[in-house]
């Protein structure tokens, strides 16, 4: 926006002392600013249908049972590892996120200093996690799934629940 508006007052200086017909800055309209979609986010009662339709895909149910009651990212998701939970305190750290970049799988720092947090887990999610946990060897990551696959399971549920809303970022 500030170069925008740096822009938009050399062309004002043009049009008062130099005979530019107009400001072309102006006519261009502001850069940067586009509306968003109105984001649709599922009611308890939605998820709750989507995740019982998801139950019979263990692959994907606790990823998404994450996503939707700790509210984390996908890419947060898809690099924790078991010593990423406190499963005393029912909490979750979130150092980390999960990327593919020129087609190789990178574990990466969150994008700010504020998107490395402790999310409190739900008590009942918690303990079934600590189980599935107990199944996985030391270190490695709990979901290594690709992100698209991911998405594509996402939207089969979301049709055979008729629902087209989402709730994941």
């Amino acid at each position: 926006m500030q170069i925008q508006s740096q822009l938009s007052a050399i062309f004002n200086h043009a049009v008062r002392y130099y005979d530019l017909s107009s400001n072309p800055v102006k006519k261009a309209g502001p850069i940067g600013i586009v509306r968003a979609n109105e984001v649709n986010y599922w009611t308890k009662e939605e998820y709750l249908k989507f995740i019982e339709c998801m139950k019979e895909n263990n692959k994907y149910y606790y990823v998404l049972e994450i996503l939707y009651w700790c509210g984390l990212r996908t890419g947060e998701v898809l690099a924790l590892t078991e010593s990423d939970f406190d499963f005393v305190h029912h909490t979750v750290s979130i150092t980390k996120s999960f990327q593919i970049i020129n087609g190789a799988e990178v574990i990466t720092k969150p994008k700010t200093i504020n998107g490395i947090r402790t999310v409190i887990v739900p008590v009942s999610l918690c303990k079934q996690l600590k189980e599935y946990v107990g199944q996985l060897n030391d270190g490695e990551r709990l979901f290594p799934y690709a992100r698209q696959r991911l998405y594509k399971e996402l939207k089969k549920g979301n049709s055979n629940i008729g629902s087209k809303r989402y709730t994941f970022a």
